[in-house]
């Protein structure tokens, strides 16, 4: 209201909208932010995962390119952010392109080589390609890292009855 030009302002409040799942409002702040902090990996970052979140509610209205996008800026600024090569891997599988996920699902686990997330990504990953032998593997991995995962669990049982265990 009283500084327009304030651009941590909107990148908070965009922040907080995300944390709120207000993903619309989220974008309206990060939108804004992003033009006024244009070399700032979190605007970016943040405004990638509000597009990516408003795929679902509107899936045809271009948000899952922009989220890619989104991730792309903020990866060229802080090339160390592992959870942007995650998340712009899930967007990558959103819109089904499997190889360009996989490149950056594994990016994430060279970084770091313990992230249960990364992991239970390229097991998707995996499974959309059909080498469930490397799904498994990935599923097993994200259940070492965190064995609460239960959806690595579920996942990885599916993963085996697709390959004819039962």
């Amino acid at each position: 209201k009283y500084d327009k030009n304030f651009g941590e302002a909107y990148l908070l409040r965009g922040q907080l909208y995300n944390n709120k799942h207000s993903y619309k409002d989220a974008r309206e702040n990060l939108e804004l932010a992003v033009k006024l902090l244009p070399n700032n990996y979190e605007a970016w970052f943040n405004f990638g995962v509000a597009n990516f979140n408003l795929v679902v509610d509107f899936p045809n209205l271009g948000y899952d390119k922009q989220a890619i996008e989104n991730f792309t800026s903020a990866i060229k600024i802080e090339s160390n952010h592992v959870q942007s090569y995650i998340e712009r891997a899930k967007s990558y599988i959103q819109m089904e392109q499997f190889n360009e996920a996989l490149a950056d699902a594994n990016k994430a686990i060279s970084m770091d080589s313990r992230n249960s997330e990364a992991h239970f990504i390229r097991g998707i990953i995996h499974r959309h390609l059909e080498n469930y032998d490397f799904a498994i593997r990935d599923y097993t991995n994200a259940i070492i890292y965190d064995a609460q995962n239960s959806v690595a669990y579920y996942n990885r049982g599916i993963a085996y009855r697709l390959l004819g265990y039962n």
